[in-house]
């Protein structure tokens, strides 16, 4: 049996913590930018809303959290992995299938 030490258990409810935190933030403030707006939830101006603002948004505040708790630097290097897996997602196909053509033309 693998022995648990303070630190492992910290680091675990570290991380609980900093996804708690940010997800009940988010939806704190998703509400309350929805009826700024006056957006039913659901409808397309809701989400083209929270893909413009909200998710940057939780972006942000998960690094926020992640620094109160001390844990910036393993979700900084995460989340800049992620955000490179995003971005080659949209722009990144295009960019190789242009090079590929570019190569056997």
């Amino acid at each position: 049996m693998p022995h648990v030490t303070w630190k492992k258990a910290w680091d675990v409810l570290a991380v609980l913590l900093i996804f708690s935190c940010t997800g009940t933030t988010a939806v704190f403030l998703s509400g309350k930018v929805s009826a700024v707006l006056g957006l039913t939830k659901w409808s397309l101006a809701w989400w083209i809303v929270w893909a413009v603002l909200i998710f940057p948004l939780y972006q942000i505040l998960l690094l926020g959290f992640a620094l109160i708790f001390g844990k910036y630097r393993g979700f900084r290097g995460r989340q800049v992995k992620i955000l490179r897996r995003i971005k080659r997602w949209f722009v990144g196909r295009g960019e190789k299938e242009l090079s590929d053509s570019r190569e056997s033309g």
